[in-house]
């Protein structure tokens, strides 16, 4: 199955299959294996704080000071 969650409760979730919008109910007991393909926001902000960070660094290492 490869889709989106739309609902989440105790017992299951429902899944939005991305190419037809039909919805699928899935008791936890059936899953298998998850996988994500989407990064949270979180995570998207926490990797461009390390880039900026890391590029702050490269700069004051190669400056030349007075």
């Amino acid at each position: 199955m490869k889709g989106y969650l739309s609902e989440v409760s105790d017992e299951n979730f429902t899944i939005v299959n991305e190419s037809d919008n039909s919805t699928s109910k899935i008791a936890y007991p059936q899953v298998k294996q998850v996988k994500g393909n989407n990064l949270s926001a979180e995570a998207k902000i926490a990797i461009g704080v390390g880039i900026f960070a890391t590029l702050l660094v490269i700069a004051a290492l190669t400056s030349k000071g007075p």
